[in-house]
């Protein structure tokens, strides 16, 4: 989850609120372009090279969230996408 502290989790990227809400708009359209293109590019290429290809995007994908978008979310809750939020209780 990543609104959850972690007891050695290191300082915020950045303090700033503006800035890691930049941040977050960044990597979110970045994911959107970089998954559209996967679409595009899956038509052109060949049926043996999909399974590299999706596999590379997600990679990518998940090193954003993972060392972008978590810890960032972590430090300004504010941010978290409703959809990632804990449910009330």
């Amino acid at each position: 989850m990543p609104a959850e502290e972690r007891r050695d989790e290191p300082a915020p990227l950045v303090d700033s609120d503006d800035l890691s809400r930049e941040l977050v708009q960044l990597c979110h359209r970045f994911t959107d372009d970089l998954f559209e293109w996967m679409d595009r590019a899956l038509v052109s290429a060949p049926e043996p090279h999909h399974a590299s290809l999706k596999v590379a995007v997600s990679q990518v994908a998940f090193a954003l969230t993972d060392r972008l978008l978590y810890p960032t979310y972590r430090h300004h809750v504010t941010l978290i996408p409703i959809d990632l939020r804990p449910a009330s209780r």
